[in-house]
């Protein structure tokens, strides 16, 4: 089978050791989250990139050092030699090497219409329309708005929309767009808690490394558990944002409530019907207003554990090819 030869070739070997690599790097990870019950999402975020930045990169430290230990050479044995399994031989077909380029082919269509097409359909939306911004005033947002730390490049934009819709992005001005729907939904407190959020957003995008590992998601569009760990950190960094407004808040559990009116009250008819995309962004909420709700944070410091973890990667991944 003239596909079996693929893996000779140095893409698929990066491709083909770095999943599994990320899939170590994983297994350790969780443990040590789990054994030490780590909740503090800022240290999760740090322990969850450790499987998206280190197996990419380690590799070609890992070919530099030893070329024909990664390059599937018959002649070295090492204690793990995953083209052992690649080459097994049923008949005239390689049944792993055949399951492996499945599972490559179905997280790159999974890749490229959650995270490619949408970005590219709202891309041409946006360019094509433009936002209805809503004439009459609320009265109670300019005072909240006048009460909050809104830098001179933050701009308010209320949406004339029923819907619920509440998002921000980072440019020269750094908008925060909110609809009508929301003002009306929440009373005073609930509001400033929203946006607040939006504002933690906007301070952390200028200066944290999500874009950096976005990246890396990128390049690894292959790798169905980079593509798992991203999502995992992009709710922990929506939990950091969550605390650190809750922060700012009269009592905490204010921005709980908010997120269930916003995202749980209507969402459960929808989740009860089996739509799997409402039901998965109805847990992810669940877990954040848990979170804010039981305020479980602890506040130690995991540097020497993220540092054994680290290494304990690259020593074991070194062994497995």
């Amino acid at each position: 089978m003239n596909y079996i030869y693929l893996f000779y070739q140095l893409p698929i070997i990066y491709a083909v050791e770095t999943t599994l690599h990320c899939l170590i790097a994983a297994i350790v990870v969780e443990w040590i989250l789990i054994y030490w019950n780590i909740t503090n999402p800022r240290w999760r975020q740090s322990f969850l990139s450790l499987v998206i930045i280190l197996p990419p990169l380690t590799f070609f430290l890992y070919l530099i050092i030893d070329p024909e230990h990664y390059l599937y050479n018959y002649t070295n044995k090492y204690i793990f030699q995953s083209y052992y399994w690649i080459y097994l031989k049923i008949g005239s077909f390689y049944p792993i090497a055949l399951f492996i380029l499945l599972i490559f082919f179905i997280t790159i269509f999974f890749f490229v219409f959650q995270e490619i097409f949408p970005l590219i359909t709202h891309y041409l939306k946006s360019k094509n329309e433009s936002i209805s911004e809503v004439s009459q005033n609320f009265l109670h947002t300019k005072d909240i708005i006048n009460a909050l730390p809104m830098h001179n490049n933050y701009r308010l934009t209320i949406i004339d929309d029923e819907d619920y819709i509440v998002y921000s992005n980072t440019n020269k001005i750094n908008n925060i767009y909110i609809s009508k729907g929301v003002i009306e939904a929440l009373d005073p407190e609930e509001l400033k808690g929203i946006i607040l959020h939006e504002i933690a957003h906007l301070e952390r995008n200028k200066k944290n490394y999500i874009f950096i590992l976005y990246i890396l998601r990128i390049i690894s569009f292959f790798n169905p558990i980079i593509l798992y760990e991203f999502r995992r950190l992009l709710q922990e960094e929506e939990k950091v944002c969550d605390f650190l407004s809750a922060e700012k808040l009269q009592n905490k559990k204010t921005l709980a409530r908010a997120l269930y009116k916003l995202y749980i009250k209507e969402r459960i008819n929808l989740v009860k019907e089996a739509n799997f995309k409402e039901y998965t962004a109805y847990y992810a909420i669940r877990k954040r207003i848990n979170a804010l709700r039981t305020n479980r944070i602890d506040n130690n410091n995991y540097y020497t554990l993220l540092i054994t973890a680290t290494i304990l990667i690259i020593i074991i991944n070194y062994f497995i090819v």
